[in-house]
């Protein structure tokens, strides 16, 4: 095997180093095959849709809060002095 040193400097590299792309690969495989089965087993789930509760909020109970850039806050058009 020759190593790097013994290679004239103006000699490219010819052959690639697919070593670190064999461990990936491995890797890869390895954590499919492990999740792979978990995948199988998921819980069924029922998510509710939009149209279940079209007046979750009660208009009455809106709370507006407005900051003016002059620092002056109001809330349901209400001045505030803080």
């Amino acid at each position: 095997m020759r190593r790097f040193s013994d290679r004239p400097s103006l000699q490219t590299l010819s052959e690639l180093n697919i070593t670190p792309l064999l461990d990936l690969a491995f890797v890869l495989l390895i954590i499919f095959m492990i999740t792979t089965p978990l995948m199988e087993k998921s819980v069924d789930l029922v998510l509710p849709s939009s149209e279940a509760a079209p007046n979750a909020v009660d208009p009455s109970a809106v709370q507006n809060i407005v900051i003016h850039s002059d620092a002056h806050m109001s809330l349901n058009g209400a001045d505030l002095n803080l």
